[in-house]
């Protein structure tokens, strides 16, 4: 792609300069040899790719400032750092602060220091994969890591898996992290609950018992209409469920059993109704005056039941 420019202008720092910031192809390796001795041609390079600290002089590599500006951009850069840097306990720990993903890339003496595991995974709680597997089952460093990421509790020992607080914090952190919970725990209705509150999604990883609980359901949906698909066949045809994710996104009828879809669709197709519009009418074609003021009720409630109670489910 460079083949147009005269040899002098890789030679000229200031054409550099500019190529490294006008094109996003242009890096150091494209540079004259005699530019990668260039301080500020090799500073504005890695800042802009930090792996490309490669291709600087040994002498920039060995230079703390140049290499932190590169690990900064990219935590990868730390293997292009001069070894002498790279055991350097003050750069190992500056580079772990400014780059919690550099931690990756060092030796497992590092990836076993507690200390710079903390640093790390309060930067980035997926850098808990590279951590040593003693670290990965230390309550305190694993909760960083998922108040972080809640995906992170993928990589958590199989006890703090199973750990209440835990996996609370991380499902509340991110509601797909049920995904990775204890059996257990994806049949306890508080954690399950937790998690379908910040995703509704979360429901598919529930036990089959809660994806059969109207209040877990009922839960879900109200954070994400669509999760009607992850319930239970008879949740799927009950029709205060139904039509509590309908209201609010109608592509969750789908989701429905065929006999509420089909009644709808007739509906829709004979009075040219909507079909939020086509569901309430057949709702109230099934219900007395009352049941329908009933049904209207329920769905305005807030979705937490008072202690004790349930809401009462209705078939078909």
């Amino acid at each position: 792609m460079f083949s147009f420019l005269r040899p002098a202008l890789l030679n000229d720092p200031k054409k550099a300069l500019e190529l490294l910031v006008k094109d996003p192809n242009f890096g150091l390796h494209l540079c004259n040899p005699n530019l990668r001795v260039d301080r500020k041609v090799v500073l504005a390079a890695v800042r802009k790719r930090g792996d490309d600290l490669e291709y600087a002089d040994p002498v920039l590599r060995n230079d703390p400032k140049i290499a932190l500006e590169a690990i900064k951009q990219n935590a990868y850069a730390f293997t292009f750092a001069d070894p002498q840097l790279q055991s350097d306990p003050t750069f190992i720990e500056q580079a772990v602060s400014i780059n919690g993903r550099t931690l990756a890339y060092m030796p497992q003496a590092q990836r076993a220091d507690i200390n710079l595991v903390k640093t790390a995974v309060v930067y980035d709680g997926t850098v808990l994969y590279k951590v040593a597997e003693s670290l990965r089952d230390n309550a305190s460093i694993v909760q960083l890591a998922v108040g972080n990421e809640g995906k992170a509790l993928q990589w958590a020992s199989e006890r703090l898996r199973d750990d209440v607080p835990t996996v609370q914090m991380a499902v509340g952190t991110d509601g797909l992290a049920l995904r990775w919970a204890s059996e257990r725990l994806r049949s306890d209705v508080q954690t399950v609950l937790r998690a379908v509150k910040n995703n509704g999604a979360a429901l598919q990883y529930a036990s089959d018992a809660l994806r059969s609980d109207e209040h877990v359901v009922r839960t879900a949906i109200e954070n994400e209409p669509t999760a009607l698909q992850f319930a239970s066949d008879t949740l799927q045809a009950n029709k205060e469920v139904v039509y509590l994710a309908v209201r609010n996104n109608e592509v969750a009828l789908r989701y429905a059993s065929t006999y509420i879809k089909s009644q709808v669709g007739t509906l829709r197709a004979t009075k040219h109704l909507g079909t939020t519009e086509a569901l309430a009418h057949w709702i109230d074609q099934r219900h007395s005056r009352t049941e329908k003021q009933h049904l209207e009720d329920v769905i305005a409630k807030p979705t937490r039941k008072a202690a004790g109670k349930k809401p009462p489910r209705r078939g078909l």
